[in-house]
């Protein structure tokens, strides 16, 4: 199936691309408030969201879409019980739902992030994988091109939001907010894609730890790998 290629050879590209990720659908609506993600987390593995129940509930609602359009139904596993001729649209749709699912689970297994963070820009460096990158502004968020389609980043009120627009009709979406305790930081990823019903969408939460400080800052390319560079002081002020 095209998407599940296609999805497949996207996420390949991204394990190893120095990206950044960029901002909300619509531009931010609410008034901007800046929240300090400064620090180290770590992932809280009891607050993360389930693969498997997130699917469930996204078959519930297409099961239940399916029966309301002539007979065939999807069970729980995503696979079709076929009862008129509209059950090989219906099966493709629960493969597309599928690889939607592992996407977003692969992309957003972080264990690790250190946040640097000043007034006008924030560097997120992610274990294993490319780091985030953003300055923002008052007002708007901040867009440009990269090899893989458009990229935007900035404040959804207190929420940061990085956003990736894809070919094929994809767009990823990052969104870091902080839990009223200030000690966890959730990170939800969602995935659209015009072909599917509805997004899909998965959370992680992290809590604060006390890290070593890491004199270097780290990023990795598709030409050279992982190139180090030395940390010089920051010029902003600090939040």
């Amino acid at each position: 199936m095209r998407i599940f290629r296609y999805i497949t050879l996207t996420l390949m590209a991204l394990m190893v691309c120095a990206c950044g990720q960029n901002p909300t659908q619509p531009q931010p609506a609410q008034p901007i408030k800046r929240v300090d993600f400064s620090g180290h987390w770590e992932l809280d593995y009891s607050l993360k969201d389930g693969v498997q129940e997130r699917l469930e509930n996204y078959f519930y609602r297409l099961r239940k879409q399916a029966e309301r359009q002539g007979g065939a139904s999807v069970r729980a596993d995503g696979r079709l019980s076929v009862g008129t001729g509209s059950g090989r649209g219906l099966s493709a749709r629960a493969e597309t739902v599928l690889a939607m699912a592992q996407f977003v689970d692969e992309v957003s297994r972080i264990v690790v992030m250190s946040v640097d963070q000043t007034y006008n820009a924030i560097h997120i460096e992610r274990e294993e994988t490319f780091s985030l990158d953003c300055e923002y502004g008052e007002k708007k968020p901040q867009t440009f091109d990269n090899n893989f389609g458009q990229e935007r980043c900035g404040w959804d009120g207190d929420e940061l939001v990085f956003q990736l627009s894809l070919p094929e009709g994809l767009t990823l979406l990052h969104r870091f907010s902080l839990l009223s305790n200030g000690e966890h930081m959730k990170v939800t990823t969602t995935l659209y894609y015009d072909k599917a019903a509805e997004p899909f969408s998965l959370s992680r939460a992290y809590r604060r730890f006390e890290g070593v400080p890491n004199p270097y800052q780290c990023v990795q390319t598709l030409t050279k790998g992982k190139v180090c560079t030395k940390r010089s002081a920051p010029d902003d002020e600090d939040i």
